[in-house]
C-alpha cells in the first residue's frame, strides 16, 4: 500500500471514539511504510496530530487539512518531498530548539488560512516552490531570519499574503537578492500597499523571468 487518504465531506462534532480511530489510521501509517497521506477532517476543532506521525520516515507526501502540529524537539521527515497544510496551526515559539522542523528533502511547500508559520524554524535545503496563501503572519522581515525564503525559486502569493509582507516597513532592498525564477500573484488588489510589496520582491530577485498576475481587484 502507497497511499492513506482520510476525509470528512460535512462537519461533525469530535468524539473520543472518532480520535481513537484518527489516531489508529496515523499509527497504522508509521508502521507499514505508507508514503503518501492525505488527512481532510472537516470539523470547527482542529485535530492534534499524535507524536507517532513524526516517526514516520517512508512519507513522501502529506495533506493535513485543519490540524494543530505539536512539534516534538527537532522533529524531521527524511523522505518528504511535499507538504501541504490548510487551516492548520504550527504550535510553537521562534528560538526554541523543540521547534526546528527538519525536511531535508522537502521541494514543495503549501499553506492555505495557516497561522504561525512564522513561528517554526523550518530547515528544508532543497525547496524550491513555496506557496502562501491567506496567510497573515508572513512579513518581509522572515525574509531576513528564515533562510529558506532566499532559496525558494518559485513562489505564489495571494493579494492578501502580498499585502501582509508589508506589515512591517517594506524595504528598497532586501539583505540578500533573492533566487526567484518566478512570480505568481492571484486575486491582487490594485492599492499603494500591494503594488509596493510586489515591487520589492521583483527589485530583490534579478533572476526572475516569468510573473504571473490574475484576478485582478481594483481598489475603491
Amino acid at each position: 500500500m502507497e497511499k492513506v487518504m482520510v476525509y470528512t465531506a460535512t462537519p461533525f462534532v469530535w468524539s473520543p471514539l472518532f480520535r481513537s480511530d484518527v489516531d489508529q489510521c496515523i499509527i497504522f501509517v508509521s508502521n507499514h511504510g505508507i508514503q503518501k497521506l492525505t488527512l481532510d477532517l472537516a470539523n470547527h476543532e482542529k485535530y492534534a496530530l499524535p507524536y507517532t506521525i513524526f516517526t514516520c520516515s517512508t512519507l513522501t507526501h502529506l495533506k493535513l487539512s485543519r490540524h494543530i502540529f505539536k512539534l516534538p524537539q527537532n522533529t524531521q521527515f527524511p523522505n518528504l518531498v511535499s507538504l501541504q497544510l490548510e487551516h492548520s496551526a504550527l504550535d510553537g515559539h521562534v528560538g526554541s530548539n523543540r521547534n526546528i522542523l527538519l525536511l531535508p528533502l522537502l521541494e514543495t511547500l503549501e499553506s492555505r488560512f495557516c497561522v504561525d508559520v512564522d513561528r517554526v524554524y523550518i530547515s528544508s535545503p532543497k525547496l524550491v516552490n513555496l506557496s502562501i496563501l491567506r496567510s497573515y503572519t508572513v512579513t518581509f522581515q522572515c525574509f531576513s531570519l528564515n533562510p529558506i525564503l532566499k532559496r525558494i525559486t518559485h513562489l505564489w502569493l495571494d493579494g492578501s499574503s502580498l499585502k501582509n509582507l508589508g506589515s512591517v516597513p517594506v524595504p528598497d532592498r532586501l539583505a540578500l537578492p533573492l533566487k526567484l525564477q518566478s512570480l505568481k500573484i492571484s486575486d491582487l488588489k490594485i492599492s499603494v500597499k500591494h503594488i509596493s510589496c510586489a515591487l520589492c520582491l521583483l527589485r530583490n530577485s534579478p533572476n526572475i523571468y516569468k510573473l504571473g498576475i490574475d484576478e485582478v481587484v481594483k481598489v475603491t
